[in-house]
């Protein structure tokens, strides 16, 4: 069954039985986000965080080695990938110079995504994006590269004094219960990480009380989702947006603006950190708790380049260009975001 499908299921289903649904889907991500990989990555980036501009430079050049073998050996796309040793690997990205790889566009992912998919890796993890063409693409990734990409977002939350088995809560898009539903509860409860999903198509006055009483018997220690949402959830919550046990508010997927920073942190008195990332599996960008923005390298290779896909200088602005660490399954080089 496809993803699109199971959503429409999904959206079927009676209040009760969704809720099992979710707890069941909970239990069987955990597995996958915070298994064995996970705390791996976590491990190393415990010791990256501290390593010198050399080793983390080996670092990358080991990983583009293994993910330039992988993708020449099981892909369709890159079975004509040169041949390249590490020495080779190692001055590409000294130089900073990655001329010899083929640039890929979202436009040729979408239309040829099975010739980029690794043969040697399942799928461990499913979703799709229509994106701006309106066209779905499926976006499949593996269980090491789901792990490891969990271990980044748990390191942001550490940097809060956050664990992964803190109460949180979650407003993205989906649809959490019905649209027409007029009573509480919004919500549903994710019970193998203790989350909550909170519906963004119930963010009014009307249900604001129920809403603020849900979320002061609960006490979570982060908000996490879209900056609209939780902007939203601020305005109808009015000063019960204070939620004393609150720590933090992450937000993705949306561009934060410094107004609306500002304006988040005014409403609900905590941090406001935010970090770039995407469903297809690209590197992150993080913000810290000096509120600081850092690309993190061990998640892949960034590059800004012009319309002639040359580098710009420094100050100039450019398109986001990524090599991504994060996705073995489907495998992103020198992809133009």
């Amino acid at each position: 069954m496809s993803f699109l499908n199971r959503a429409r299921l999904y959206s079927a289903l009676p209040l009760s039985i969704r809720q099992a649904a979710v707890s069941v889907l909970g239990y069987r991500n955990r597995r996958i986000r915070y298994g064995k990989h996970f705390l791996d990555q976590r491990q190393l980036l415990e010791q990256s965080q501290y390593w010198s501009p050399d080793q983390m430079l080996e670092y990358q050049a080991r990983k583009l080695s293994s993910l330039l073998h992988e993708a020449r050996s099981f892909t369709i796309a890159y079975n004509h990938l040169p041949v390249l040793i590490l020495d080779e690997i190692r001055e590409m990205l000294a130089n900073h110079d990655f001329s010899p790889l083929p640039i890929l566009t979202k436009a040729d992912l979408r239309s040829r995504t099975e010739h980029y998919r690794n043969r040697s890796r399942d799928a461990a993890a499913v979703g799709s994006t229509s994106g701006t063409t309106g066209s779905p693409m499926r976006n499949e990734r593996d269980r090491e590269s789901v792990g490891r990409t969990f271990a980044f977002l748990a390191q942001q939350r550490n940097w809060l004094g956050i664990t992964e088995a803190s109460p949180s809560v979650r407003l993205s898009g989906r649809q959490i219960v019905p649209i027409s539903k007029n009573f509480p509860p919004y919500w549903l409860y994710n019970s193998a990480e203790n989350q909550l999903f909170l519906s963004t198509y119930h963010l009014t006055k009307t249900t604001a009380g129920p809403i603020a009483d849900k979320l002061h018997r609960f006490r979570p220690e982060l908000i996490d989702g879209y900056p609209s949402a939780i902007l939203e959830l601020g305005r109808i919550l009015g000063p019960r947006a204070r939620i004393p046990s609150l720590k933090a508010i992450i937000t993705t997927a949306e561009t934060l603006h410094d107004s609306d920073r500002e304006l988040l942190t005014k409403m609900f008195d905590v941090p406001v950190l935010d970090y770039y990332a995407a469903s297809e599996g690209i590197p992150l960008i993080q913000q810290c708790e000096k509120g600081s923005y850092h690309i993190r390298p061990e998640s892949g290779i960034f590059e800004i380049l012009d319309e002639n896909n040359m580098e710009v200088a420094p100050g100039e602005t450019g398109e986001l260009v990524v090599t991504s660490f994060c996705n073995f399954r489907t495998i992103l080089i020198r992809y133009k975001t």
